[in-house]
């Protein structure tokens, strides 16, 4: 979790005579006052990569941004200010960059009347059409900032997740001072799936792991929320090629792992996904029933989730941890029937952790 703090200090201002959601003509005393900006450090540490040894652990802080935008828009939402802070200054701001931004620096000239704070950290250019820099200092209200757009094999690296957060700004008299400020927690966009693999050795043995996979996924997300993209593969295989595999990787570019000598149990697959549709998780693996020599293709596929309690699991949130540890096994091995489900039981990971225990069907 991520605050960035605001304060300031300027004369009262006398907004009395304003109308409801109309702003006054501006001149240049409107842009008198100064907004101290500190980003607290302590919220922020290194995690792992997304195909790891083990896994992100609960409470563990997101990393670090290399680059922050801080928006600043009046009440009708037009565009006020845009602060870029990176790890060198900007020419801007020459004393202003991240190292400067955890210890504090007070920004002067800021509009008077602003009213929202909006920041995007660790922003992607190949999100962007154009240069990256230019299209995000040409935005005009606080609707073009919502409305960017991110896009998930973009978002793959846990060390450096796009980030977001705004917050309305509060006004208080101390004395003959007002003192503006505002608390903004920057989470990302993103929620992770943890995924353990284990096999139920009263049923199958010999078994190599070929891929794990993730489906009916957002292959992009507005920082509004608002997905695109919904990548379902309802086909699972190609109808126009006789013996075309199933749940081949192209299908799946960002979202699909695999290891010509098997996946190992001991690894953890970790993916970012944007929370707003249930994934679904599917394994391809090979092994032998436990009772004869055949071996085969198999696999397992993951469409329901539960909570502890039983009920089916729908509060999909950012910057969360899904943990889930899958036994193959058990069940049917069909990934194309609807019938082919694990209903996964989730206890909810700052990153706050959400682990999974699947229920065979």
């Amino acid at each position: 979790m991520k605050k960035i703090v605001f304060a300031g200090l300027a004369a009262i201002l006398m907004i009395a005579s304003c109308q409801k959601n109309e702003l006054p003509p501006e001149n240049q005393e409107d842009y008198s006052q100064s907004l101290y900006i500190r980003l607290d450090e302590s919220n922020f540490a290194p995690t792992t990569k997304a195909i790891a040894d083990t896994a992100i652990t609960d409470g563990s802080k997101f990393a670090t941004p290399l680059k922050v935008y801080i928006f600043i828009s009046a009440p009708d939402g037009s565009m006020k200010h845009i602060i870029p802070v990176a790890t060198t200054p900007d020419a801007a701001n020459p004393l202003l960059d991240i190292a400067a931004l955890k210890a504090g620096y007070r920004l002067n000239n800021i509009y008077k009347l602003a009213s929202k704070v909006q920041i995007v950290g660790n922003p992607k250019s190949a999100n962007f059409t154009g240069d990256m820099d230019d299209v995000l200092k040409a935005v005009e209200t606080y609707n073009d900032v919502i409305s960017l757009v991110n896009d998930i094999q973009y978002d793959n690296d846990p060390t450096e997740l796009v980030l977001y957060g705004e917050a309305a700004i509060s006004s208080a008299q101390d004395g003959n001072v007002t003192r503006l400020s505002a608390a903004v927690t920057l989470n990302p966009l993103v929620s992770r799936f943890q995924i353990t693999l284990a096999y139920d050795n009263t049923a199958i043995k010999e078994v190599t792991f070929e891929g794990v996979y993730i489906r009916n996924f957002y292959e992009t997300s507005t920082f509004g929320n608002v997905g695109g993209g919904l990548n379902a593969q309802g086909s699972l295989e190609d109808s126009y090629t006789i013996d075309q595999p199933k749940f081949a990787a192209e299908y799946y570019p960002n979202m699909y792992d695999y290891s010509a000598s098997g996946l190992v149990t001991s690894k953890v697959f970790a993916y970012q996904f944007f929370p707003l549709t249930p994934p679904e998780i599917v394994v391809r693996y090979k092994a032998k029933n436990a009772n004869d020599n055949l071996m085969k293709l198999r696999f397992v596929r993951v469409i329901g989730f539960k909570d502890g309690a039983g009920s089916t699991f729908s509060n999909w949130q950012s910057g969360k941890l899904y943990n889930v540890n899958i036994v193959v096994g058990r069940g049917s091995e069909d990934p194309v029937g609807e019938n082919v489900t694990f209903d996964v039981s989730i206890t909810v990971g700052n990153w706050s952790e959400v682990n999974l225990d699947p229920v065979y069907q």
